[in-house]
C-alpha cells in the first residue's frame, strides 16, 4: 500500500543523505556505462527531490516511510 508524506526540509534532508550513501558507494565502483548511468540517474534525482516544493506529497510503500 502506497502512503504520501508531505515534503519537509527535514525529510528532504533524509531522503538527500540516502541518495548521498548510494553515490558514494557508487564511486567505489569501477567507472563503467553502468555504474555512469547509475551516477547520472542518482544525480539527477538529488537535483529533482531538491527543486520539489515544500509540502509536495511524496508516495512511500507503507513501513518503508
Amino acid at each position: 500500500m502506497t502512503v504520501y508524506k508531505m515534503l519537509t526540509p527535514k525529510l528532504r534532508r533524509e531522503i538527500t543523505e540516502g541518495i548521498d550513501q548510494l553515490l558514494d558507494e557508487v564511486k567505489t565502483c569501477e567507472k563503467n556505462a553502468l555504474t555512469q548511468m547509475q551516477f547520472e540517474s542518482l544525480s539527477a534525482l538529488k537535483t529533482l527531490i531538491g527543486q520539489l516544493p515544500d509540502g509536495y506529497p511524496m508516495p512511500f510503500k507503507e513501513g518503508h516511510s
